[in-house]
């Protein structure tokens, strides 16, 4: 609804996840979106070429590696290559990147012993090309930390010169959504909400920059 009120076209997927499905089964489903978000765009009236997709936290991960798909994961399901669909722009809230001992959502992704977990670091896929990116996190989000992640990722990209900003927060707990009334749920977080409720409106304008959006924007 946050970003429907600046204009977008919103669609929300819900994927299958652990325990009863593992890794491709999840980046499948989103492909099947994205396929046919793009081949329903005029009946949307939407641009199939202007489609951005956004994530938090494993959403996040999940987003992108929907923006960095290699040959392999392509293969998985032909008519998105047939129909040339693809992400035009992302849109992070504090996502997962890289696998870190902390964390469970990549362990949780793949079946127990995969015996190469370092492939679902984003920062591996990044060869593959990514589309313009924006990314925020918090400084005491100690679920999934930004340096580690949000961060590395949007160092990553600067140096490759792919266009993205990134904006880290002072204040906000992980989870914090789109920091208003509706999503956060302790004192904390309603302090928290003051300094990072315009994410949402920074994200749209970076998302129009790049040609994705409404065009009166």
């Amino acid at each position: 609804m946050a970003f429907a009120r600046e204009g977008f076209n919103c669609f929300w997927l819900d994927y299958s996840v652990a325990p009863d499905y593992h890794y491709p089964t999840m980046l499948i489903e989103a492909m099947m979106a994205l396929t046919y978000l793009h081949k329903k765009a005029k009946y949307f009236h939407s641009d199939p070429k202007r489609i951005s997709v956004s994530g938090f936290s494993a959403g996040g991960h999940l987003a992108t590696m929907l923006g960095t798909l290699n040959d392999e994961e392509k293969a998985l399901f032909p008519p998105l290559v047939k129909c040339g669909a693809k992400v035009t722009a992302l849109v992070l809230g504090y996502p997962v990147i890289a696998p870190f001992k902390e964390d469970c959502s990549i362990a949780n992704m793949l079946s127990e012993g995969d015996p190469n977990p370092g492939r679902m670091s984003i920062l591996r896929r990044l060869d593959n090309g990514i589309p313009p990116t924006y990314v925020w996190a918090t400084k005491e989000d100690t679920v999934v930390p930004a340096d580690t992640n949000a961060g590395a990722l949007a160092e990553a990209l600067k140096k490759r010169n792919i266009p993205c900003q990134y904006h880290l927060f002072d204040h906000g707990a992980h989870g914090l959504s789109t920091a208003d009334p509706n999503t956060y749920l302790t004192n904390q977080d309603h302090q928290a909400a003051d300094e990072a409720r315009g994410w949402v409106e920074e994200a749209a304008r970076f998302l129009s920059s790049h040609n994705v959006g409404i065009k009166e924007r």
